[in-house]
C-alpha cells in the first residue's frame, strides 16, 4: 500500500502540505483521527479480552442497527419492506437477549464468588 502511495505521488503531496506549515488544521485533524483510531482499537482489544469475541459481534450488530435507523431517518435511503423490518427486529431482539443473558450470568458469578468468600471467612 505504501508503495502505491509513493508511486502515485500522494505521499509526497501530503508531505509537502505538512512541511509547508500552512495547513495546521489538516495536521490537527490527522492527529485527532489517528488518536481516535488508536483509542477505538484499544477498546476493541479490551472488550475481546474481558467479554469475549461474541460480545464484539453483538456490539457490531447494535452499531449496524443504529446506523441503519439513522440512515433511514436522515437520508431516507431504505424502503421499509416487511422482510427488512423482520430482519432488523430479529437482529435487535437477538442482541438484546444475548446481552441480558451475559449480564445476568456475570451478576450470578459475582454473587456466588461473594458467597464463597463469606463462607471462607466464617470457616476461619
Amino acid at each position: 500500500m505504501l508503495f502505491l502511495t509513493l508511486n502515485k505521488g500522494d505521499f509526497w503531496d501530503l508531505y509537502n502540505v505538512i512541511s509547508a506549515g500552512e495547513q495546521t488544521g489538516l495536521i490537527a485533524l490527522l492527529f485527532i483521527s489517528g488518536s481516535f483510531g488508536f483509542i477505538i482499537t484499544m477498546n476493541v482489544l479490551l472488550m475481546v479480552i474481558i467479554c469475549g469475541p461474541i460480545a464484539l459481534n453483538v456490539t457490531g450488530t447494535f452499531k449496524d442497527l443504529i446506523l441503519t435507523f439513522v440512515g433511514i431517518a436522515i437520508f431516507n435511503d431504505q424502503k421499509l419492506t416487511p422482510s427488512f423490518i423482520v430482519g432488523i427486529s430479529l437482529s435487535f431482539t437477538g442482541a438484546g437477549i444475548f446481552t441480558y443473558t451475559k449480564v445476568t450470568a456475570i451478576q450470578e458469578k459475582e454473587r456466588k464468588d461473594k458467597e464463597q468468600a463469606l463462607a471462607q471467612e466464617k470457616a476461619e
